[in-house]
């Protein structure tokens, strides 16, 4: 016979499945909603979503876990992640190394004027959570802009590229149900002769990222005038 489960036992395990319940909902209420952002809407709607995203990231990390009750650290955090997101879907490496000094000003402010009280690992938090996971965070809005300014019949294939990453996401998972009976449970695997296509594919995806690059560079003038031309101006010649 099966013992019995006790009662504190039991609601908790009613209480996860409503949190359970309400988070699986709540993802597949807001995924198309996703999609429609991503992949319709402009491409400044994209880093709109993903800089909220991001500080809101910035906010549960650093607030909410308690790890850092400085309410300016955190506002300083969190607007970054916003301005990263924007800086990713227009990139300008001046306007971006500015920001990112101004940042660190402002941390570095926050502990002179704290007389050593901000310990080092909480201004590296707020370091963390204001530049780098947001970067990270955004890297969708990186894509999905990466061939704005190109001729028009390329100038949506920065979303399908997204799309690929959504589909992998939601196709390639082994399911795991939440409660199961079973201690070890089957998982499916690609085998090893079956793999070489796809290294090959990641090669030539490679390979075609680089051909691109190199063939939609534009001629830039730099430090003292020093002026680089680009690849296709020089096929032309």
């Amino acid at each position: 016979m099966r013992p019995l489960q006790s009662s504190t036992g039991a609601t908790a395990g009613l209480e996860v499945s409503e949190h359970m319940k309400t988070r699986v909902l709540s993802a597949a209420a807001l995924l198309p909603l996703l999609l429609v952002i991503v992949l319709v809407l402009p491409a400044w709607a994209t880093a709109v979503l993903f800089g909220a995203a991001a500080a809101i990231a910035a906010y549960e990390l650093l607030y909410r876990t308690g790890m850092v009750k400085n309410l300016r650290l955190v506002i300083y955090a969190m607007v970054m992640a916003v301005l990263v997101s924007f800086w990713s879907l227009r990139p300008d490496s001046n306007l971006a190394h500015l920001g990112v000094l101004a940042y660190f000003a402002l941390l570095l402010g926050e502990t002179l004027l704290s007389h050593g009280r901000l310990r080092f690992e909480k201004v590296c938090l707020c370091l963390a959570a204001g530049l780098l996971l947001p970067y990270l965070l955004t890297a969708l809005v990186r894509i999905r802009a990466m061939y704005a300014g190109a001729d028009p019949g390329q100038n949506d294939l920065g979303k399908y590229y997204i799309l690929v990453a959504f589909v992998i996401a939601f196709t390639t998972a082994n399911r795991v149900p939440h409660y199961s009976e079973k201690a070890i449970l089957p998982v499916g695997m690609l085998h090893d002769d079956a793999i070489n296509p796809l290294f090959r594919a990641v090669a030539e995806c490679v390979e075609e990222s680089v051909l691109s690059s190199l063939l939609h560079a534009e001629t830039v003038t730099g430090y003292h005038g020093r002026t680089v031309q680009c690849l296709s101006d020089l096929l032309k010649k």
